[in-house]
């Protein structure tokens, strides 16, 4: 291989280890909203006064892993 071949091949290791460090911050997040809505469905549920506010909750958790 050529030093320009060499030279590729790194620039795109680099990048296919920034896309994967990127795709696990992603997945992490959408864990962590997972999680908070299984809490509220199967823990918290007693402690909202309407289905309204489960609702909200639920939806503004939603709101964080939404993409623009």
């Amino acid at each position: 291989m050529d030093n320009r071949t060499i030279d590729e091949v790194r620039k795109n290791e680099d990048k296919l280890i920034n896309e994967i460090e990127l795709l696990e911050q992603e997945n992490k997040k959408y864990k962590e909203v997972i999680n908070k809505i299984y809490e509220i469905t199967n823990y918290e549920y007693d402690f909202y006064d309407s289905i309204e506010d489960i609702v909200n909750d639920l939806e503004n958790i939603l709101k964080e892993v939404e993409h623009e």
